[in-house]
């Protein structure tokens, strides 16, 4: 797994949320008017605050300037509100990427290593701490409307921070998909299927622990 992907990643979802407007499709999308936006907004805090647990599928497509076609990930996405991001790839690399606390793991499963960074130096991030538990009003940008969804759009961002991309099912008001686009030009985007709010998760992941005599290589900060 690239290091690079996958810092941009951990750094995105656990330490920031930038959404910024994506089309879809070409789809004619509205700007929501003041009063849309504050329902909008209380809805959206409502369910904000009932998320404890979330599981879901996802399919990661990595499109990257220096490869001819997008790599292609799939795998598992678990969530605990109170101390747990999870994610288990499946294909084509069995593959673990979790952050509990500061602390992100990366381990491909039978390598022997695995990498541990410390996150909570990570600068340059906006404010949100994730996309299961930030607070909508501190979302200062314009809101967007088609007829599947929300799409978010930040009027200003940081230097240099990754361009991300978001978008809420108009129902539900969770994340259906995403994407990162890097300075570089590289592309990750990352859709969820099968989404289960507030159900147990798998006792394996909540306690999930490294094969004995797994080499620890921690990595220094950016």
């Amino acid at each position: 797994m690239k290091k690079g992907i996958v810092a941009c990643f951990v750094v995105w979802m656990i330490a920031s949320f930038i959404p910024v407007h994506l089309l879809a499709g070409g789809e004619k999308m509205r700007l929501l008017s003041p009063a849309e936006r504050e329902d909008l907004m209380n809805r959206l805090k409502t369910i904000q605050a009932g998320i404890r647990t979330f599981e879901a599928g996802f399919v990661e497509e990595r499109t990257l300037k220096a490869l001819p076609s997008p790599l292609v990930y799939e795998g598992t996405i678990y969530y605990d509100r109170n101390h747990l991001f999870f994610m288990k790839y499946h294909r084509p690399v069995q593959s673990i990427l979790r952050v509990q606390g500061n602390e992100a793991m990366i381990y491909v499963i039978g390598s022997g290593t695995a990498d541990i960074a410390d996150i909570s130096t990570d600068k340059g991030t906006p404010a949100h701490p994730d996309i299961f538990n930030w607070d909508p009003s501190s979302f200062k940008g314009k809101i967007y409307s088609d007829t599947h969804g929300f799409w978010f759009k930040e009027t200003q961002q940081k230097q240099g921070a990754p361009q991300v991309s978001i978008f809420l099912d108009k129902k539900t008001l969770l994340v259906n998909h995403f994407s990162i686009s890097g300075e570089n030009g590289d592309i990750t985007k990352i859709v969820f299927t099968d989404k289960k709010m507030n159900q147990p998760l798998p006792p394996g992941i909540l306690n999930f622990s490294l094969p004995r005599g797994t080499k620890l290589n921690r990595l220094s900060p950016p």
